[in-house]
């Protein structure tokens, strides 16, 4: 028997029209209100639905940066399925410019971001990775355009941090710096005297100068903080700083997982799981509406230990967990 659901026509369902009259005379301009709502979040969804192009330009052919670009489009495959990722290399990117536009730009390195700046409309966001500071900076200041950085290098303050877990007493840190970090000199000094570190620097505006430079600082340091810079460590000084150091009984605090492997006995660095993570995180919050940050140093970070060199020195470490667990509580 077909079973029907529908109100009888009687005094019941009279008395309930009776009721219903008498609710929507008293809340009827709330009931409005709430349509409104509903619509207007529906139509918001749906703008928000609406897919959005995001144009990478990779720079450079280094294992790092094409690990950190394919991280980048799974992670955003996976978390922000309203954006499409058009990955270009240089090379293609003026005829990709000129053919259709991209809701956001995303370099990876110095060359790609410089490359995205010339051919970019000026309020055209762009989200620069991994430039170095000084490059990024320079740019702006010659060509201010609507950009965020998210640098590689980590910030001072977790360096010395660092440093101080390393070497709480009679700290007396070493750091040479070249003509690209020079201007990070009275940070330095700034931040080391906020911990009572006493600070040897030296600054030098060629390769030639650092061996010369290094002597001097480490004569007066018990540990040595390698600041990234093109000029002072290069393929050609990395391993005369290393051995320097490890002569005059020195630890060298490193930047990359490299610089460890090589002989630096702590190395503090972020990795591209890391970098991409953070630049996801980035992109999506941009796509909600919350615009891009300025600048942003790295977030997540990694230590390294050369458990040889620090044996050879003599110097009984804390395991990288350790380290790493003790730095993220610390005040930057």
């Amino acid at each position: 028997m077909r079973q029907d659901f529908s109100f009888p026509d009687c005094a019941y369902s009279g008395a309930i029209r009776s009721n219903w009259r008498a609710v929507l005379r008293q809340y009827g301009h709330w009931l409005l209100h709430a349509v409104l709502v509903a619509l207007i979040g529906t139509v918001s969804t749906g703008a928000l639905a609406e897919e959005l192009t995001v144009r990478l330009v990779v720079g450079s052919d280094s294992a790092f940066a094409s690990e950190t670009a394919s991280r980048l489009q799974k992670l955003l495959e996976q978390s922000a399925p309203g954006i499409a990722l058009e990955r270009v290399d240089i090379a293609s990117l003026p005829a990709a410019s000129s053919t259709s536009s991209a809701s956001l730009v995303v370099t990876l390195g110095d060359v790609a971001w410089q490359a995205a700046a010339a051919v970019s409309a000026r309020d055209s966001p762009v989200l620069a990775l991994m430039p170095r500071h000084h490059a990024y900076e320079a740019l702006m200041k010659r060509s201010p355009r609507s950009a965020s950085a998210l640098f590689l290098e980590q910030p001072i303050n977790r360096m010395l941090n660092l440093v101080s877990l390393l070497k709480p007493r009679d700290t007396r840190v070493g750091v040479v710096l070249g003509p690209a970090t020079q201007g990070m000199a009275s940070r330095l000094q700034e931040a080391s005297g906020e911990r009572k570190q006493r600070l040897r620097l030296e600054t030098v505006s060629e390769e030639a100068a650092v061996g010369r430079a290094l002597a001097r600082v480490i004569q007066d340091a018990n540990i040595l903080v390698a600041i990234p810079d093109p000029v002072v460590h290069t393929a050609n000084t990395v391993q005369s700083i290393l051995l320097m150091s490890y002569q005059a009984d020195i630890p060298v605090i490193g930047y990359s997982a490299a610089y460890q492997r090589a002989g630096a006995m702590v190395s503090i660095y972020t990795t591209p799981e890391q970098l991409s993570r953070q630049a996801a995180e980035t992109i999506i919050a941009w796509r909600q509406g919350k615009g891009l940050p300025p600048t942003q140093e790295p977030k997540y970070f990694t230590i390294g230990i050369n458990t040889t060199v620090a044996r050879s020195l003599g110097i009984e470490l804390p395991d990288a967990v350790t380290l790493e667990q003790k730095l993220r509580v610390m005040k930057e």
